[in-house]
């Protein structure tokens, strides 16, 4: 598979699909991340970024304004480039609370990229994956790369730099895996909802 991850900071992708992104590496597909929202310091979590990917195994790391026309526009360029067949990104439709990064509400920039994804695919036939989703009905075993999902996100040290922090996220995000693993009966799992895309919906 030809897999395109659209985020909008450094360090969303380790932290709410690392573990499959790794997984699809280790198997041989090729990821593609693209960074959509500037952010502070953001030169250093540009290098933060690429040293995490280099943990999870993929290297074409693209970093984009944030204006809706540019984004856009960038990922139609990359999908016919790459030849795009399945994309990993925010849901829109259904967030879920940010716990993850520490917030009590639905962060407005993560929905704002899922609905730049949703038009940019308009008219192609990709599969697309929502993770923080309240919906999830798609649950990927990750209890062997659930260590290189915890050290790429170790990585992000503008964020998790401060040890408590990271530690926090690692409780958070055990609580998460092992609900998720129930699922399947599995030990850690992520999840996604898979969009279902209806014909009166675009």
């Amino acid at each position: 598979m030809n897999i395109l991850v659209v985020t909008a900071h450094p360090d969303d992708i380790d932290i709410f699909c690392g573990g499959t992104i790794a997984k699809y590496c280790k198997n041989g597909n090729e990821v593609i991340l693209a960074v959509c929202k500037k952010v502070k310091k953001y030169e250093e979590r540009k290098k933060e970024q690429r040293r995490a990917a280099e943990i999870l195994g993929y290297e074409k790391i693209f970093f984009f304004d944030d204006a809706k026309e540019d984004v856009v526009n960038e990922l139609k360029k990359l999908i016919k480039r790459f030849k795009i067949d399945t994309i990993f990104t925010f849901d829109p439709i259904y967030p879920s609370i940010n716990t993850l990064n520490f917030f009590k509400k639905v962060n407005p920039e993560h929905v704002k990229i899922g609905e730049f994804v949703l038009e940019a695919i308009k008219g192609m036939k990709i599969n697309v994956y929502f993770f923080a989703t309240k919906r999830p009905n798609v649950f990927v075993d990750i209890e062997k790369y659930k260590e290189k999902k915890l050290n790429a996100i170790k990585e992000h040290k503008t964020q998790f730099g401060n040890l408590f922090r990271y530690f926090l996220l690692r409780i958070l995000l055990k609580i998460f895996h092992t609900k998720y693993g129930k699922k399947i009966k599995v030990k850690c799992a992520e999840a996604f909802r898979k969009f279902l895309k209806k014909r009166k919906s675009w």
